[in-house]
């Protein structure tokens, strides 16, 4: 009897010509199992690394497992993966890594597939990644300078998902490529004006017509139908982590996040959970979980967050986000793909803790600080003099009850919505008095200072 396919790996390295376009691929397909026994095929790896040229290089690496050609393959034996990784750098770069894992039979998973693209690029980078196997991972990243973008889409062990991944300097997130694929991450990094949507969504457009918009996002995933092994839930998880250059933000900015459009792959479709996660400088700022399709489309349209302060303070040269979607479904149908917009925009006046409302924390910040000097805007010195005076409080009260992007009808938590508001005693009855209070006291020591100097003319 025969035995399981050979292995194949391909590998190629080398330094672009100055000034030629230039394209370089490599390939790797592992070999099919004897067709008299029930032996997997190969595995197979394919790497390219291009570096340096002033002119547009395109860099592909392809990886094919290779089939089980008779029967299925008996649990924990060897599988059939690929690996496929594109390297590239210089000033025009495109970096494309495709990965698929062998087939096993029509009960068996296919052997787990792995892309990773990678493109540097002094002017353009665009990176894609896609892998479809019994475990799917793909990952692409593309940098320029400071900016960073990074996406990763994974698909479940229970089926033989598409999963996709991009990170682009330029254009916008195709919706298109995420409907056709079971979990997509897609990322623009610095779109141009002519690039920037935001639909029919009031609350957004508002938040981000005065911001400088640094990210336009799709993540989301969907049931994939194709030799799935364990029935049930499907888990997706999506992500894109950013890298924030904010040497040159001076002001106080914050960081906001747009969320809008949630799309379905079909009218029918069902999500059993999703929850969002999202990450700044490594600690978790939002965690959101919605346990209906409802809930979630409820919060997903036309939602912004605050993210938090975003610019250069205290040697602060970049923040990092990273927004992570992870999708559960169960029936062919279901799924869920959500728009995200990433941008910065001028700190609220009154915001002394960067959360996009202007509230009782702030007026408690604001009082804790009351008279102190040698003081910046997170100890509410809103008017930039270094102090916490009572005209910094005169800013919170003309701003009090405001919140990022305007105001909006509320709507409180859908069915099967984890979170819900934390409540404070934020009423504008407590900042009248406490203003009351303060003027109060600045009254007193004006006329205080002003006795003390009659009594000095007195005596003269």
């Amino acid at each position: 009897m025969g035995g399981r396919g050979g292995n194949a790996s391909s590998s190629l390295t080398l330094a672009a010509p100055a000034s030629r376009t230039l394209s370089v691929s490599s390939s790797a397909s592992g070999g099919a199992g004897a067709l008299d026994s029930m032996q997997p095929g190969g595995t197979a790896a394919a790497t390219t690394t291009v570096t340096g040229g002033t002119n547009p290089v395109s860099v592909f690496a392809m990886a094919q497992g290779g089939d089980t050609l008779l029967g299925n393959l008996p649990a924990g034996g060897p599988t059939p993966d690929a690996t496929a990784a594109a390297n590239s750098s210089g000033l025009i770069v495109t970096s494309n890594a495709a990965a698929v894992g062998g087939v096993t039979g029509s009960t068996s998973l296919p052997g787990a597939a792995n892309a990773k693209a990678i493109a540097d690029g002094g002017g353009k980078a665009t990176a894609h990644a896609n892998a479809r196997g019994g475990v799917g991972s793909a990952v692409a990243e593309a940098s320029y300078a400071a900016t960073v973008l990074r996406t990763h889409a994974d698909g479940p062990a229970t089926a033989n998902p598409k999963v996709e991944a991009r990170a682009n300097l330029a254009g916008r997130p195709d919706l298109g490529v995420a409907l056709g694929v079971n979990a997509a991450a897609l990322a623009t990094a610095s779109p141009q004006p002519e690039d920037i949507f935001f639909g029919l969504n009031p609350h957004v457009v508002s938040a981000f017509q005065n911001a400088n918009v640094t990210d336009m996002i799709i993540l989301g995933g969907s049931y994939s139908q194709e030799l799935t092994v364990v029935g049930g839930a499907q888990f997706y998880s999506t992500s894109a982590t950013v890298n924030l250059d904010v040497r040159q933000v001076q002001t106080p900015h914050d960081l906001l996040l747009g969320l809008y459009d949630p799309k379905q792959p079909t009218a029918n479709g069902k999500v059993q959970q999703s929850n969002l996660a999202v990450q700044v400088g490594g600690k978790m700022v939002v965690f959101h979980s919605s346990s209906s399709l409802n809930a979630a489309l409820a919060y997903f349209t036309d939602n912004v967050i605050d993210l938090g302060a975003a610019y250069a303070q205290g040697g602060t040269t970049s923040v990092q986000a990273q927004i992570t979607l992870v999708t559960q479904v169960a029936a062919p149908g279901d799924g869920l793909y959500v728009n995200f917009i990433l941008g910065t925009g001028a700190s609220l006046p009154g915001d002394a803790n960067h959360d996009g409302m202007i509230d009782f924390q702030d007026l408690l910040i604001l009082a804790q600080n009351y008279g102190s000097s040698n003081q910046t805007w997170e100890h509410a010195d809103f008017n930039g003099d270094a102090k916490v005076s009572f005209d910094d409080l005169l800013i919170l009260a003309q701003h009090y009850g405001q919140s990022t992007g305007g105001p909006r009808p509320p709507r409180g938590p859908a069915a099967g919505d984890a979170t819900s508001p934390v409540p404070e005693p934020s009423t504008l009855a407590g900042v009248t008095f406490t203003a009351a209070s303060m003027l109060r006291r600045r009254r007193s020591k004006l006329w205080r200072q002003d006795s003390n100097l009659q009594g000095c003319e007195a005596r003269d």
